[in-house]
């Protein structure tokens, strides 16, 4: 086989890309996975990032192509949702939340950083 294999798990490339945002993404729609339906809309995330020094000046159309890619790689699933509207009748709204496989990375990366945690305290 020539050329470059592909990864078994390309739901693992959000680890080791040159976009950070990606863990800081994945991260925050994990933190809502634990804490309620788990469903993240874009403008949602938008305001989590533009609310961190970092990310100040990222703007929604960065956020919907990010979530794409994270979706592509199998990271998040999205749904798309019907509501009624007074101005225009019915509205879809795309939301996203973390696929199992990530949330099983996301818990083994918790389980590793309270590991390093707690070697730092002793």
């Amino acid at each position: 086989m020539n050329g470059i294999r592909k990864p078994l798990l390309q739901e693992t490339l959000y680890l080791c890309t040159d976009q950070w945002v990606y863990r800081v993404i994945i991260h925050y729609c994990y933190k809502r996975y634990k804490g309620s339906d788990g469903y993240v809309s874009p403008e949602e995330l938008l305001e989590y990032l533009q609310g961190t020094e970092e990310f100040e000046n990222y703007s929604l159309e960065e956020v919907e192509h990010d979530l794409k890619a994270l979706e592509l790689l199998g990271n998040l699933v999205s749904t798309n949702e019907q509501h009624e509207t007074q101005e225009s009748g019915s509205k879809s709204e795309v939301r996203y939340k973390v696929s199992e496989v990530t949330v099983g990375f996301q818990k083994v990366i918790e389980r590793l950083e309270s590991t390093k945690l707690e070697k730092h305290a002793i």
